[in-house]
């Protein structure tokens, strides 16, 4: 059984250079969730306040997903390895700059400014990767286990990060853990843009729209979709610390929010195991679906004993919708376009993130615990529909594989 759950993970790890590339991006991109938390313990520590520091965190985030579209365009003008090894060159500068500036006492504007800039140094190196698995897995089942062990592996990096900074500061310092964050930049960059994959991905200019990835309809709509499911991560992030509040248990709001993520990479894990015959977009529309309805015994349950099995079940359906939301925007994306789609996606799942954070907390207040529950279904139930539009408009008798990497229908 065990053989059989793996197979399809196997076919994609056999690809050549597949590995490379798979371990490079995440590895690239695992500071992500280790500065967030390296960037509060420094601007604590200079400023005594966790005000600035959660204003720099912030900073951080908003630049990121402001420039992320502007760096997919680079890419796809410029090609893969120039831009990841100048982001990383520049964003490990800037993170040497904000630790010099910290022991020296700097402006705390100064350095929120600095851990902003990080931000927007952000090599795109997911996206890049992401541009790649359509060019060289062999099919859609290869592709859908591609994107999949994609999304699981990038999880379970983050739910790495936080403690591998806890352990660096504990021996060293928190000038140690951002500086030790710029380096696995660095090395993960070096692999990613290194590699014979990326050497020898091209942009394809002469077919590029003016108006980039944006130009495509089925991509607007799929951003909308990517959006509301960042909506309903941001909404749980303060609707389980505030049940867990509520019945005075503050330590098991980490537990049920990584019983979310462990949910996500088993369903993960099953999902890109098995070959489909339905076509991606009514996957997608399926899974969001079934985001929804796996939220609504939480809305229901108030209590953290039963909210912790219930946070595992609301999680099964995120890896594979996230599989399928990188899967359509590789489809979606007009020609010569692609890595410029990938990182619309994250600009998109970030400004989703910020808004349910913020409705979360203001439901909270105004409506009382449920309330995040029931905007974070109704937000999956909205997304579901507009995921379905496509599909309700395709032809009978469609094939499961979904139109070329560079049709826009």
């Amino acid at each position: 059984m065990i053989g059989g759950v793996l197979a399809g993970y196997r076919r994609f790890l056999a690809i050549p250079g597949a590995r490379r590339l798979l371990f490079s991006a995440v590895l690239t991109r695992t500071p992500n969730g280790m500065l967030s938390l390296s960037v509060v313990l420094l601007i604590r520590a200079q400023t005594g306040s966790f005000a600035l520091a959660g204003v720099a965190v912030g900073a951080y985030a908003l630049a990121n997903g402001a420039m992320s579209p502007v760096q997919g365009m680079l890419v796809d003008r410029l090609g893969q390895p120039r831009v990841l090894a100048g982001a990383a060159t520049a964003q490990s500068l800037v993170l040497g700059v904000l630790v010099a500036a910290a022991q020296l006492g700097a402006r705390a504007a100064a350095l929120i400014a600095l851990v902003a800039l990080a931000g927007a140094l952000v090599p795109p190196s997911m996206a890049c990767a992401r541009a790649l698995w359509p060019v060289i897995t062999p099919d859609a089942a290869t592709r859908d286990a591609a994107y999949a062990l994609d999304a699981i592996i990038l999880e379970a990096a983050w739910v790495l990060g936080p403690p591998i900074v806890v352990a660096v500061v504990a021996l060293s310092s928190t000038s140690a853990a951002v500086l030790l964050c710029a380096a696995i930049t660095l090395a993960g960059t070096a692999g990613l843009a290194g590699s014979p994959h990326a050497r020898a991905w091209r942009p394809r200019h002469a077919e590029r729209p003016r108006a980039g990835a944006i130009a495509s309809a089925r991509l607007r709509r799929l951003l909308a979709s990517v959006a509301l499911v960042g909506f309903w991560w941001g909404g749980l992030q303060v609707a389980f610390p505030a049940l867990a509040v509520h019945a005075h248990a503050r330590e098991s709001a980490g537990v049920m929010l990584g019983f979310v993520s462990l949910g996500g990479v088993i369903g993960g894990l099953a999902y890109g195991a098995r070959r489909w015959r339905a076509a991606v977009d009514a996957r997608y529309a399926t899974l969001l679906a079934v985001m929804g309805l796996t939220l609504v015994p939480l809305v229901i349950v108030q209590s953290v004993g039963a909210a912790i099995p219930l946070s595992l079940v609301a999680g099964l359906a995120m890896t594979p919708a996230l599989s399928c939301q990188n899967t359509l925007a590789a489809l979606t994306a007009p020609a010569g376009a692609v890595t410029e789609a990938f990182t619309w996606t994250t600009a998109a799942m970030w400004g989703g993130i910020a808004g349910g954070s913020a409705a979360g907390g203001a439901l909270v207040e105004a409506a009382g615990l449920r309330a995040p529950f029931v905007a974070g279904t109704a937000a999956l139930a909205l997304g579901a529909l507009l995921a379905a539009l496509p599909a309700w408009r395709a032809r009978p008798g469609r094939s499961a594989t979904p139109a070329p990497m560079h049709a826009d229908a």
